[in-house]
């Protein structure tokens, strides 16, 4: 520097664009390209922020949806990482055909140890020609409240509701348990206060709470007697001690070379 000049040239890469429309405390009903649409309530937004929804191509959501429900539609929902204080509601065009005997469930997409999974957050409703989300009395129906994907699911046979909450051995409410039954493929993941809301088909089920991390299971059975009835199953999570399954080489073996993995 003592001998010379030393340019700098700096080049600032340009903003992303800012897409979707700008909802405020306001509220918003929001009609996109596709036909979905989404009612933001007001104050449910403390920040004007661009909000934005798309359905998602069926051919990117192999596998995700389970045999026991047919998928009606997917639809992105784009908050600019925030969280409503009030659930917005997402409708969408009914398809033709539609069997209105069966019902319709909401569930959003969470990631479960690498696994994506279907979580139930609303029921559907077919309300003129529009399939709607909603919440009605039942416990822990969460909502539309962040971004993420959301599924418009129709059951392949009537459903029933399990909730409750997921403990350990000392009666502790127990965080990070991916519960489920045994007649549907919806699931739940606690948090904090262990309290859990699955579905299931109208008959006897059986329910499972898993630790995601250590694989400790708890399970109770019960029957669900109606088409949209409730049940409360509380689960209890035992830890399952480290336990030796098998010995290889095994004992009393010969031969054995000193560098064989044991």
């Amino acid at each position: 520097l003592m001998l010379g000049k030393v340019g700098i040239e700096v080049n600032l890469r340009p903003e992303e664009a800012v897409t979707g429309t700008m909802v405020g405390s306001d509220g918003a009903r929001l009609l996109d390209s596709d036909g979905n649409v989404l009612v933001i309530p007001q104050n449910a937004l403390s920040q004007t922020v661009p909000v934005e929804t798309k359905t998602v191509e069926p051919s990117t959501l192999t596998g995700i949806v389970g045999t026991d429900f047919t998928l009606l539609r997917a639809v992105e929902v784009n908050l600019t990482n925030r969280t409503l204080a009030s659930s917005a509601e997402l409708s969408f065009p009914a398809p033709a055909g539609l069997n209105s005997a069966l019902p319709l469930v909401v569930a959003k997409a969470i990631e479960v140890r690498g696994a994506r999974r279907l979580k139930l957050v609303a029921l559907g409703r077919l309300s003129g020609s529009l399939i709607t989300s909603g919440l009605n009395s039942l416990n822990g129906l969460s909502g539309i409240l962040t971004s993420g994907q959301y599924f418009f699911l129709q059951a392949k046979a009537p459903l029933g509701f399990i909730f409750g909450t997921v403990k350990d051995g000392s009666g502790n409410p127990y965080a990070s348990a991916l519960t489920t039954s045994s007649t549907c493929s919806l699931v739940d993941l606690t948090g904090a206060d262990g309290k859990y809301l699955i579905a299931g088909t109208v008959s006897e089920f059986t329910a499972q709470a898993s630790d995601i991390y250590k694989n400790d299971t708890g399970t109770a059975t019960g029957t669900i007697t109606s088409a949209n009835g409730a049940i409360t199953t509380n689960l209890v999570i035992q830890v399952t001690p480290p336990r030796v399954v098998s010995i290889t080489p095994a004992d009393n073996s010969t031969g054995i070379e000193t560098n064989a993995s044991i």
